[in-house]
Parts: structure tokens; C-alpha cells; sequence
């Protein structure tokens, strides 16, 4: 299934896309739905809350929320990693994930 997928996507070249936010799509309604930290929020303000989601890419290096600035929103992180670091009072900065 895996490698026909594969050759669908190289043939039509809508198809990658499309199947990068089908996949995205299902894995943000799965978290929604079985974290326990969306668990009091009904069916349908979780599906409003999924259609708030807006997908992102951000290159290796990017700065995405800075420690004491507005974070703008909820992150989740579908592929890749983040590492995340906060600045003691003396200046030194140490990684917490």
C-alpha cells in the first residue's frame, strides 16, 4: 500500500498534498479526541477547535515561542522535534526537552 501511495504521489502531483493533510488532519482529530487534556471539551468544540488548527513548517534552528514573549496559540508537533531551554537568572541557559 505504502510503495502505491508512493508512485501515486511521484505521478500526480496534487496527490502528495493531499495526503499530507489527510494524514495531518487524522492525527489532530486523534489527539483531540483521546488526549485527556481536550477530554471536557464536547465533540463539537473539539471539531471547532480542530478547525482552528493552521499547519506550519519551520526550518531546523527556528525560534518557534520565546521564554517570557505571547506564544500565540497551542503547538503541536507532528513531525520533527523542538528542543525547549529556559534561561536561569544567571544567564545560563539549559535545555528542559
Amino acid at each position: 500500500m505504502v510503495a502505491f501511495l508512493r508512485e501515486l504521489a511521484a505521478n500526480y502531483a496534487e496527490v502528495g498534498p493531499a495526503l499530507e493533510r489527510l494524514y495531518r488532519e487524522r492525527l489532530v482529530s486523534n489527539v483531540l479526541s483521546t488526549a485527556p487534556f481536550f477530554q471536557p471539551l464536547a465533540a463539537e468544540e473539539r471539531g471547532e477547535l480542530m478547525a482552528r488548527f493552521v499547519p506550519r513548517r519551520h526550518e531546523q534552528g527556528t525560534v518557534i515561542v520565546r521564554e517570557g514573549e505571547p506564544g500565540g496559540g497551542l503547538y503541536l508537533i507532528v513531525l520533527g522535534s523542538v528542543e525547549i531551554t529556559k534561561r536561569l537568572p544567571s544567564g545560563r541557559v539549559v535545555v528542559l526537552g
